[in-house]
């Protein structure tokens, strides 16, 4: 789920560029010229949100002093000062709805705030009916400018009193028709009571219908549209060459370059006075029209520090911030991350709707799962304490949690609406998987609720005639795979964790220190039967024997030596000979030494391979309720379960987690500079080979680890935690999962064949180190 774009916010705050036509201005206010005699100017603001204090944007790693409603109007003034009676200012709606200065007084503040600033219409917005019609219409009644919305009718066809479809506006070399246009789709997302009675009529034909008045008493015709520039693109090319220029808004998307559509010029300043538009229109001295030789625009960055207060709206910002800090001051908690809003599947929306179902289960109503929409979060969470305010800011809207019941078919069709350009959203106490690409109605592709497949599928119904679901029944069989793989894993977790006994059934194997538990082939046990059920066609090959190959297969003697399949050279398949295409390994406890002394370092592995190789793969660490997941060309991510007692069951097809985090290798660019982890086998004989070759590194790193644990060293190269990691491992099930996750985070993975299996088997580095790492391990092989 992606839209809002964070790179381009970050270009328009971060990036300072000369002051030239189509351009992203800085916003000093450093001396203008006077603005030339044939031309107007237009400044422009939209979605402004309530947002009238200075604040920090941050996207990403990129943040920003914006400097609020007063430096805007600062800038206003600035621009004005040019030639005052040739210059309007417009807005295209959405004005208060977003921050507690606002709200707690419905809007009013920013309306007085926008009367100081000599606006000369603004365009209603979707969100300016959130506290209902009488609201509206006392904050037209207190504003010094018009509320346009030329589409805005009630049952009888007339526009309600307190709106105007338009106002001609004499800027001494010419007449500028202002017409406001609200959202045609309003009535879909905006609550039914607070319009009762209103219909909002299509853009084009309301233009068209007053086109002729316009025409008629103005030379330069000016479309204020709370609408996206898409839908302001269309709207000029339904209405050809009628329309100078369209002041759009709603989609909070500036356009850093104004658009042209046939005759008609297209700008946008994005939205919470990050921005102030301009754009100046030559006029031809005789007909007093647009001519189409030069249109000059430009979005002005509203930066702290560069631009001077207007003292007037700086006094009303500091009264009204004053009169709220008693609420908005308060801290309500702390985040050791930042939390986005990138307006798609992410930490802060799961956050969310986790608490929505913890609500509703405080509530006694027994919630499953919550959705909420991705366009009603609204603003991102700094790392640090958060206050009420910033709160707030997340969830302004004044909404009501309801509960519903629904059957599985009737939450598919929900998710299946969720998945197309529009109304996707939030899920907690759920999980599922989809494809954009696929046609309307096939796009969901698995869905679960509380870890259970409630939602109805080809799968399921296999499961009812007695058999486990075929992976070929599923759309996408290796995101199930994942699923399943990262249940599995933290199944064999919870079994480790419950061993009243950890050192029951000491044994050993390869050489006196390479030790088996109970406990190992408890974990073991517990995986299989979930591949087993899953997947009953694939091979299993699990570190302590407990597994084998698909269903009504067996290698002779295979029972009674305890060999696994693939370890003497052996496939095992159906009974012609044919092998299975798919393989799962599985380390029921990487780190058992850790495990018997009481070390809280070790996991379980699980791991798939296809026939076009490591497929995918999820390694629990038991002890830190961490699971990190990956799956071919897909990406690598940490996770966090929730409540893993609830939602482990054996019903269970998915792992439900309060956030996702993307795993990235560091950015390490020398060797010197890498902690680089490892570790030892279990015959003396190879060990005193690998400390010489330990010796041999040391000094050329940063430090060492040996931490008891492959599969979490590879992962913790993955999630940056180390730089490096070698080993003479040998088999799959202690690093397959894990160079899957490193080659999705982006690095890079190699796989040696060694002469001595006490040489480097497995090598994994950020990529800038892979080769010198390489080139160090062979000197240090040579040495040893």
């Amino acid at each position: 789920m992606r839209p809002l774009s964070r790179s381009l916010r970050a270009l328009l705050l971060a990036v300072a560029v000369a002051c030239t036509p189509s351009a992203v201005a800085p916003s000093a206010q450093a001396a203008r010229s006077a603005l030339p005699a044939d031309r107007i100017q237009l400044l422009h603001t939209d979605d402004i949100h309530g947002h009238l204090e200075a604040e920090t944007v941050r996207s990403g790693a990129t943040s920003f002093q914006q400097a609020g409603m007063a430096a805007l109007a600062g800038q206003v003034s600035a621009y004005r000062g040019r030639a005052p009676e040739r210059t309007l200012l417009l807005d295209s709606g959405d004005a208060w709805q977003g921050t507690f200065i606002s709200n707690a007084n419905k809007g009013e503040a920013v309306t007085k705030a926008m009367s100081l600033m000599r606006y000369d219409g603004m365009a209603v917005g979707n969100h300016d009916f959130d506290w209902g019609q009488d609201v509206l219409a006392q904050r037209a009644k207190e504003a010094t400018f018009p509320f346009l919305g030329a589409n805005v009718v009630d049952a009888s066809g007339k526009i309600p009193a307190y709106l105007a479809p338009y106002v001609v506006r004499d800027v001494g070399v010419a007449k500028v028709g202002i017409l406001g246009l609200t959202f045609p789709g309003a009535a879909g997302i905006i609550k039914a009571t607070s319009i009762a009675g209103l219909r909002f009529l299509p853009a084009a034909e309301t233009v068209k219908r007053y086109l002729p008045e316009l025409r008629g008493s103005a030379d330069v015709i000016v479309v204020a549209a709370h609408m996206g520039a898409a839908d302001s693109a269309q709207l000029a090319q339904d209405v050809p060459d009628a329309i100078d220029v369209i002041v759009a808004g709603h989609d909070h998307q500036p356009l850093r370059t104004a658009r042209a559509v046939g005759k008609t010029t297209i700008v946008d300043a994005g939205a919470y006075t990050e921005n102030l538009g301009h754009l100046e229109l030559t006029l031809d001295p005789a007909t007093h029209h647009v001519t189409a030789a030069q249109r000059t625009d430009e979005l002005v960055a509203i930066a702290a520090g560069q631009t001077k207060p207007d003292p007037d709206v700086a006094r009303l910002v500091e009264e009204r911030r004053a009169d709220g800090e008693k609420y908005t001051a308060r801290i309500v908690g702390r985040t050791v991350a930042a939390l986005d809003n990138p307006r798609e599947e992410c930490g802060l929306g799961n956050l969310v709707t986790d608490a929505f179902v913890d609500y509703g289960r405080a509530q006694g109503w027994k919630t499953d799962v919550a959705f909420y929409n991705m366009a009603g979060v609204r603003a991102p969470l700094p790392a640090g304490e958060i206050s009420y305010g910033k709160l707030y800011q997340v969830l302004p809207f004044t909404n009501t949690i309801v509960s519903v019941d629904l059957s599985g078919a009737v939450l598919r069709e929900v998710l299946e609406a969720a998945s197309g350009s529009a109304g996707r959203l939030h899920i907690g106490g759920g999980a599922w998987a989809y494809r954009f690409a696929n046609p309307a109605g096939q796009r969901v592709l698995s869905a679960t609720v509380r870890c259970r497949r409630r939602v109805p599928d080809r799968a399921l119904a296999r499961r009812s005639e007695g058999r486990g679901p075929d992976p070929a029944a599923i759309d996408d069989a290796l995101a199930y795979a994942l699923t399943v793989a990262a249940h599995a894993a933290l199944t064999g977790a919870k079994v480790l964790r419950g061993q009243r006994s950890p050192a029951a059934g000491l044994s050993t194997k390869s050489s006196p220190t390479d030790i088996v538990l109970d406990a190992d082939r408890a974990s073991e046990a517990a995986v299989v039967e979930i591949l087993r059920r899953e997947f009953p066609s694939d091979e299993i090959v699990a570190e302590e024997g407990g597994a084998g190959g698909p269903r009504g297969a067996r290698e002779p003697g295979g029972a009674a030596n305890g060999r696994l399949a693939g370890e003497a050279g052996v496939k095992r398949g159906d009974a012609g000979g044919t092998p299975p295409a798919r393989k799962w390994f599985v380390d029921p406890l990487d780190g058992t030494v850790n495990y018997f002394y009481g070390i809280p370092h070790s996991a379980v592995t699980v791991a798939l391979e296809d026939e076009d190789g490591p497929a995918c793969g999820a390694i629990a660490d038991i002890w830190r309720d961490e699971i990190f997941i990956g799956a071919r060309g897909e990406g690598a991510w940490l996770a966090r379960p929730s409540r893993l007692d609830e939602w482990l069951d054996p019903q269970a097809h998915a792992i439900l987690t309060d956030s996702l985090t993307r795993l990235a290798v560091r950015d390490q660019r020398e060797l010197a500079g890498a902690l680089v982890a490892t570790g030892f086998g279990y015959v003396a004989k190879q060990r005193d080979v690998q400390a010489r070759i330990v010796a041999g590194v040391l000094g050329q790193v940063r430090d060492l680890r040996r931490l008891g644990s492959a599969s979490l060293d590879l992962a913790y190269v993955a999630a940056g935690r180390a730089d490096a990691y070698f080993e003479s491992v040998d088999k799959p099930w202690d690093w397959v999962a894990g160079a899957i996750f490193v080659r999705e985070a982006g690095g890079r993975v190699t796989e040696l064949t060694p002469n001595d299996p006490a040489h480097p088997r497995i090598v994994a580095s950020a990529p800038a180190i892979h080769d010198a790492l390489l080139e160090l391990l062979a000197r240090a092989v040579k040495a040893a």
